[in-house]
């Protein structure tokens, strides 16, 4: 549950600066696309279709990040233990 401070216009703004500057999307990408912003005559005029393609890329890699971020550091279920490791060089050993 998210906490009570939290509202849809601080996900948005968190969002938008993120695929601003960490992603690097252009920003009439993240103003018009993303984000919904009206569009100016003259960009309706010639450019009647968005760019859905490129929002959605921007998007996905922000998603991708996101995970990476939101993955718990050190994972050990990821990557199978290298040959030798957590006391397997002592396996015939008895003590």
């Amino acid at each position: 549950m998210p906490p009570d401070d939290v509202n849809i216009h601080d996900i948005r703004r968190t969002v938008a600066d993120a695929l601003l500057n960490r992603i690097g999307a252009p920003p009439w990408i993240v103003g018009h696309v993303v984000l919904g912003h009206a569009r100016p005559k003259l960009l309706r005029t010639y450019m009647p279709t968005l760019p859905l393609g490129e929002a959605r890329d921007a998007l996905e890699r922000w998603g991708r990040e996101l995970a990476a971020m939101l993955e718990p550091a050190g994972d050990l279920r990821r990557a199978p233990a290298p040959p030798g490791a957590l006391g397997q060089e002592h396996a015939g050993v008895q003590a």
